[in-house]
């Protein structure tokens, strides 16, 4: 059994988004750099963001239920195009003349449409797989993802260089328009939204909180989600801040060592899909203890790496920790694509995608702390801590479930 052509559209469209993505927010982070010199202004890029993510996300949910999964997938792709177009033909009266606050003004509205693609582009997929093979599909889109977020962030600083801020800006926005082109040609049989089926009307209050219901009504989500909040929690100790110091304090190495470790960590991430996918079969009826070895095994080696001086032995440990990144994630997507039903999963990603966009943005500013008042080493074992905290949860879940559901 192969994947499918729609699958492949659909797999092309998350592959363009991603890389024009990654060039978009570079170039802008490049851009307002420069054009204030102020690393403060310079680090609200990543703040506008999540905080465009988190409100749309709130609201995701009615337009879900209103619309096709197709029309929101399209229509929210459309409006990242439409401000990338802004930001494209105007950077320089917003950088140099109306201010910077306007350019993140567009950025907002930007990330404020990824709020509505991103669920309805997770919903879309099992729909366009059979359920034997999610595992192998949900592997090749990580794989894929991996993939294209390394190229576009290790190439990107050149292509910035190479063509300037306009041209990269204008370069993002085409890429966008192919990822539009390829969403458009992507066909699948829509799912009429839970309760509208039996003819019930639907507040928009219920839509909201519908996601939030469906998680916190079904033991494995609810724990899933557990995991997934502890997990990007823990995930605060990879932002670039606390690895610089990292690299610097603990290995005593220059900037560059750090590079090195990023790329071994994408290295691990890309080859932990590809094995994945080479074992989909026996991982599709063994997910809850493929998350238990994910989770157990990250938390082992993040341990390891708040211990160890050696900085050979921590580029194998970033190398090591991308398959168990892979197995986990991938056993917790697939967890999700066969528990919800085709009408509630773009809801429940919403209500998901809010939750941990606003759980890691916290996660930044609690474990920049711990690094700054116990140090850095702290503040690794702190992340080894909670992701055993996550294993034994899904430990919890596979004693407490029916074999079955396990």
């Amino acid at each position: 059994m192969r994947l499918n052509r729609n699958y492949y559209l659909l797999l092309a469209a998350e592959a363009a988004v991603n890389l024009a993505d990654v060039l978009f927010t570079l170039t802008l982070i490049v851009l307002v750099n420069e054009a204030t010199g102020s690393a403060f202004v310079t680090g609200l890029v990543p703040i506008v963001r999540v905080a465009a993510l988190f409100m749309s996300g709130m609201i995701a949910p009615i337009v879900l239920r209103r619309s096709p999964l197709r029309k929101v997938l399209l229509g929210s792709m459309a409006g990242e195009i439409l401000f990338l177009l802004l930001i494209a033909a105007f950077y320089e009266a917003f950088a140099e003349r109306m201010g910077i606050a306007a350019l993140l003004a567009l950025l907002f509205g930007f990330a404020f449409f990824k709020g509505w693609s991103q669920p309805a582009k997770d919903a879309i997929l099992p729909r366009l797989v059979p359920e034997a093979m999610l595992v192998r599909a949900n592997g090749l889109m990580s794989t894929t993802d991996q993939t294209v977020m390394m190229a576009g962030w290790a190439l990107g600083g050149i292509v910035i260089a190479w063509i300037g801020w306009s041209g990269s800006f204008w370069a993002a926005l085409a890429i966008m328009g192919t990822a539009w082109a390829a969403a458009w040609c992507v066909r699948f049989e829509e799912a009429e939204p839970a309760g509208e089926a039996q003819g019930q009307e639907v507040s928009n209050w219920s839509a909201m909180k519908s996601g939030w219901k469906t998680i916190w009504d079904r033991p494995i989500l609810r724990v899933v989600t557990t995991m997934d909040v502890i997990e990007s929690i823990a995930n605060g100790v990879w932002v670039a801040a606390i690895m610089v110091i990292y690299v610097e304090e603990v290995l005593g190495q220059g900037a560059d060592w750090f590079g090195f470790m990023n790329a071994a960590y994408f290295a691990g991430t890309i080859s932990g899909g590809l094995l994945v996918m080479l074992f989909a079969r026996r991982i599709e009826g063994r997910l809850i203890p493929a998350m238990i070895a994910g989770s157990l095994a990250i938390s082992a080696m993040t341990v390891l790496f708040a211990l160890t001086s050696s900085s050979p032995v921590a580029l194998l440990l970033c190398l090591l920790m991308g398959p168990a990144f892979q197995m986990r994630d991938i056993a917790q997507r697939t967890i999700f694509q066969t528990r919800v039903g085709a009408a509630e999963l773009a809801r429940v990603y919403a209500a998901q995608g809010t939750l941990l966009s606003v759980t890691f943005g916290v996660s930044v500013m609690v474990m920049g702390l711990i690094a700054d008042w116990f140090g850095v080493r702290t503040t690794y074992l702190t992340a080894g801590g909670l992701f055993l905290l996550s294993g034994m949860l899904a430990l919890r879940l596979r004693r407490t479930l029916p074999a079955e559901q396990a």
